[in-house]
């Protein structure tokens, strides 16, 4: 997802709204309330909050969840323990010590090759605890024995989807299920990038279970940590105009998705 082949420079529409939302602050003063209805109508969430990165998003949402006395632990599988975009950075940043920062006891499990079910029987004992994956592409068959232990213990589960899309991808040679398609048997919380292959600016997108995703807001909307409001318009705007898929197969990313891997190779 290098910029060189998905970025493009801001059109007049894109200037205009920035110069709108930051200048006059009584034009659409909801425009985080119609944002948060564009996402669950594409995504299948039943609410959802938007923050600068993914960084940020996973931190508002273990301290919102500490915060509301329903997170004491992350329980975090070892092979989950990869570099993930977050901020201006192209290395992106350790998940391990983005959660550190957070200052909320992390239990790492299993090996960087594999999570076997007595690892997760033994770590997800207790309510309170939060059971984190990261996916990009299809879940691993073994966290569901993490998924039904958590969900045994009233336990939280967040995954952070890197490949989140409105749009099944497999044509494209991308295991990739749309984002409403991943819910059953899955997730309290999905953490998403709003860029990558949704197409829109750079922020972090929690999209989840209603009572979860308040229990995050009643703590983010005091910190100032929630993604501006032209973050939000422009991300309403992007989801607005990708509903079908042949509409995201105009946008910058996904005619790269597109085009066949000879042709990339070719351009690089």
């Amino acid at each position: 997802f290098s910029g060189r082949w998905t970025a493009s420079k801001l059109g007049p529409d894109a200037m205009a709204i920035l110069n709108l939302l930051h200048t006059n602050t009584t034009e659409d003063s909801d425009v985080e309330g119609h944002c948060r209805i564009a996402l669950a109508g594409a995504t299948g969430s039943a609410d959802a909050l938007v923050a600068p990165n993914l960084g940020i998003a996973l931190h508002i949402a273990l301290h919102g969840l500490h915060a509301a006395d329903r997170l004491e632990r992350v329980v975090l599988p070892r092979k989950c323990s990869i570099r993930i975009p977050s901020g201006p950075s192209h290395g992106g940043s350790m998940l391990p010590d983005i959660l550190e920062a957070c200052k909320i006891p992390v239990r790492e499990i299993g090996s960087n090759q594999e999570c076997l079910d007595c690892d997760f029987n033994r770590s997800l004992d207790a309510p309170k605890q939060l059971l984190l994956l990261v996916t990009c592409g299809p879940r691993d068959e073994s966290y569901q024995a993490g998924i039904a232990r958590a969900r045994e213990n009233q336990g939280i589960v967040c995954e952070i989807a890197l490949d989140g899309s409105l749009h099944d991808l497999f044509d494209l040679g991308m295991p990739t299920h749309a984002l409403s398609r991943r819910w059953d048997h899955g997730p309290d919380l999905m953490v998403v990038p709003g860029n990558y292959l949704l197409g829109g600016p750079e922020c972090g997108i929690l999209l989840g279970k209603r009572e979860v995703v308040q229990a995050i807001r009643n703590w983010a909307q005091g910190t100032g940590m929630l993604a501006s409001r032209a973050t939000h318009q422009l991300l309403a705007n992007a989801l607005n105009n990708t509903k079908t898929r042949e509409a995201w197969n105009a946008t910058p990313v996904g005619a790269v998705m597109s085009n066949s891997q000879a042709n990339l190779e070719n351009r690089a």
